[in-house]
This record gives structure tokens, sequence and C-alpha cells, in this order.
């Protein structure tokens, strides 16, 4: 069980995270990855590093600015386990909305999400993030 700090914290990191990307401020996504993190969105390729992962949030940034829609993520019903004292596992259902110009709202995919959070100076970051997409068989 986490302790409900803990389970803040998580929390609050996540609403930090996600409006950073949804906000197109794809460094500042990036900065909350550990430098040599990891970001796995099949059926995409791995993408290994810090900027790396800067570099290609920048360019979905860029599709969905050219596209002309709003991108939000809602991420929800999140399981937490403390693998050690700087070490969280956390598993959570994940929700893409689209919203057009005229106010049309469409869904991606949903997705499970798998991240291995840890703890660096006094702060969380994300070394790895694993998104299986719910139509993604074997991934």
């Amino acid at each position: 069980m986490t302790d409900s700090a803990t389970y803040f914290e998580i929390q609050q990191f996540y609403a930090v995270q996600m409006q950073s990307l949804d906000g197109g401020a794809a460094q500042e996504f990036a900065d909350t990855f550990t430098v040599d993190g990891s970001f796995v969105h099949y059926p995409h390729k791995r993408v290994d590093g810090r900027a790396a992962i800067a570099a290609a949030t920048e360019q979905g940034v860029e599709r969905t600015r050219l596209a002309g829609v709003v991108r939000r993520h809602w991420f929800g019903l999140p399981v937490i386990e403390q693998t050690d004292k700087d070490t969280l596992r956390v598993r959570y259902s994940a929700v893409t909305s689209v919203t057009t110009a005229d106010g049309t709202v469409t869904h991606e995919p949903t997705c499970m999400v798998e991240d291995i959070l840890v703890r660096q100076d006094n702060r969380l970051l994300n070394h790895i993030r694993t998104v299986h997409r719910d139509d993604v068989k074997d991934n």
C-alpha cells in the first residue's frame, strides 16, 4: 500500500509532466525523464535518452500543431509499487482526447502504461515508460 503523500506526489508529477506535453513544451516534458530514460510506445520505435525523447516529442508537438487540434492526456487508476527506497513501479490507464477547432472530440486508442519512476535530487523522474495500446496485440 502506498502512503497518501507518495500517492499525491505521483499525481502531481503526472499533472506537471502531461500538461507540459499537452501544452507543447517538448523539452519540459523530456526533462521529466532521467538522462538515460527510455520511452517505449507500441507500435512505434523505442526512444532512448532524454535528448532523443525531446526530439521525438518535438516532432509529435509539431504534427499536432499542423493538424490544428488540441490533445489532452488523462491518467487514472494507478497501481503503485515501491520497489526500493528510490524506485516506484506505476501502472495506470491512459486516455488521449483530440479536439478539433470546431469542438469535435475524438479519442485515440486507450492504453495501459507502465512507468518506472526514480527519485533523483529529491524529485521524481521517469526512467522507463512503456505504453501498451489496447488495439495492438502482443506488445
